[in-house]
């Protein structure tokens, strides 16, 4: 398998789907050379194989700079080590399990990490604890705390407080993406409010003191208050003589995107984008601030 693969490619996608019985009683070979695994800049990789033969091939991806990785199948061994890929820059995790177990993130290290995706399994239960610490620990791992500035979150349902935590650990972080993030057992335990209640706690350690960016897909409409309040909250100001008097500097976020794909959520919306909050940061802050409502997401069907 693979034998004909020119060591000059620099980028390549390999899928391994289910089905070890395929290759009878033989386990299976992937016979890729490890000159051509150091050219590539840029590897997808699916593996729905139990079995763990592609692990100890990827330490030959020393180049790697984007890397998309899916072990949803693979029973990953403890290691003393955790895989290194020194260049990699981007990397997406998809269909991570959402506990403390997770031995996906135990399994790489990326010290160059500045853009990270997580999407975790969205047929796992809610998570009441141990979504933060593995994600933090990995991180940690990966020695890019004060590097890492993009981060996006994907198909989860957990406590608020849990999110809360893996945001405050993150203070480097100017982008940041939550795609169909919830809190479903918990209907009154809001994402932003939270924020807004640490910040007023320690206005001397504002949480994600550099974000430039906003994007909340699949957002609730239940959260909207909260999120007005969280945004006013990171520059508060006051009406004088018909225009808002500021009492601090000029915040960090540049662009707020909310996409709502609940059903009736629509009307809701237009009192989000007419609110006092929004005007003031369209008009006076120079803000960009998206709203829309969606019936049906693409993504949905991925």
């Amino acid at each position: 398998m693979f034998h004909r693969l020119p060591s000059s490619a620099t980028s390549f996608e390999l899928s391994l789907p289910a089905g070890l019985e395929d290759f009878g009683d033989e386990e299976p070979e992937l016979h890729l050379r490890p000159q051509v695994l150091e050219r590539l800049t840029t590897l997808d990789l699916e593996c729905n194989w139990r079995d763990p033969a592609v692990l100890p091939q990827l330490k030959h991806c020393i180049n790697v700079e984007t890397l998309v990785i899916e072990l949803s199948e693979v029973i990953i061994p403890e290691l003393d080590e955790p895989a290194v890929f020194p260049q990699v820059r981007n990397l997406h995790l998809k269909y991570v399990a959402a506990d403390s177990e997770s031995q996906m993130l135990k399994f790489i290290k990326a010290p160059k990490m500045v853009n990270l995706e997580v999407r975790y399994r969205d047929s796992d239960d809610y998570v009441k604890k141990g979504l933060a610490n593995p994600l933090l620990a990995f991180i940690k791992q990966s020695e890019c705390e004060t590097t890492l500035r993009s981060l996006c979150l994907r198909d989860v349902d957990a406590r608020a407080r849990e999110i809360v935590k893996i945001l405050v650990g993150l203070p480097s972080l100017t982008s940041l993406k939550l795609q169909r993030v919830s809190s479903t057992e918990d209907p009154e335990d809001y994402l932003f409010e939270q924020l807004t209640t640490r910040d007023a706690k320690d206005a001397t350690r504002r949480n994600l003191p550099s974000l430039e960016d906003l994007e909340l897909v699949h957002f609730d409409p239940d959260e909207v208050p909260g999120l007005l309040g969280y945004l006013k909250s990171r520059r508060p100001y006051r009406f004088e003589g018909g225009q808002p008097v500021f009492d601090g500097p000029p915040d960090t976020i540049q662009n707020v995107s909310v996409v709502c794909t609940r059903r009736g959520a629509g009307t809701r919306l237009l009192g989000f984008d007419s609110s006092e909050e929004v005007q003031v940061l369209r008009r006076w802050c120079g803000v960009y601030v998206g709203i829309r409502h969606t019936a049906v997401s693409l993504d949905d069907f991925f």
